[in-house]
């Protein structure tokens, strides 16, 4: 099993998936999954973490071929949700939307004193905030945390668009500010800034 291919169809035929239904999960079509497999292609950001959870593995094993046991508990399963309009400020997430699920590692939760069931992870859009978060990358939001803290990064709607944005807060106002330096800092009332929760883990994706 010298490739990710040869390792993606090993652990595939092992729990007796199909390419269409191993698709289903990961929410790609079987031609991807085929070409994954033939080495055409490689599983990138959230369709790795997704991959590596639908075929019971970790994402290293799948890249690298290392065998690191899932059951040293190196990971975590999470809540993944690829819609963004799902996400409710007072809920954090809509009973109605379809959940899929992905893993990050278990020192993030170690760090901040969470559970799985305090973070979710959706994608990032757009470019304003690279080279830090980049677009297609993973973050993990913890919505337990609704308090700015002047320089962290949060996930949180503004007039009804959900947004990702360094925040600054002042008495009446709050900064929004984007890495990317094409961005300018922008204010925003503090009424008008709903948050959702803070950003406290983000996959590494290159948009080649």
């Amino acid at each position: 099993m010298n490739t990710i291919g040869c390792r993606i169809k090993e652990k595939r035929t092992k729990l007796r998936l199909s390419q269409r239904t191993l698709a289903s999960k990961i929410g790609v079509t079987a031609v991807s999954v085929s070409k994954w497999e033939l080495d055409e292609n490689t599983p990138k950001g959230k369709h790795l973490f997704s991959l590596a959870n639908a075929l019971q593995t970790e994402p290293e094993w799948l890249l690298t071929g290392n065998d690191r046991p899932i059951e040293n508990k190196a990971y975590e399963l999470c809540a993944y949700f690829n819609d963004l309009d799902i996400i409710d400020s007072d809920k954090c997430l809509c009973k109605q939307a379809t959940q899929l699920t992905t893993v990050i590692p278990s020192y993030v939760f170690d760090r901040i004193g969470a559970e799985p069931s305090d973070i979710y992870c959706i994608n990032v859009t757009g470019n304003s905030m690279e080279p830090t978060l980049n677009h297609g990358s993973v973050i993990a939001v913890d919505c337990r945390v609704k308090r700015i803290h002047d320089g962290s990064i949060y996930v949180f709607r503004q007039e009804g668009m959900l947004r990702i944005k360094q925040l600054y807060q002042y008495p009446e106002y709050v900064i929004l500010h984007s890495y990317n330096p094409l961005f300018e800092p922008e204010k925003s009332e503090l009424s008008k800034i709903d948050v959702i929760g803070k950003v406290v883990w983000a996959s590494v994706f290159f948009d080649v």
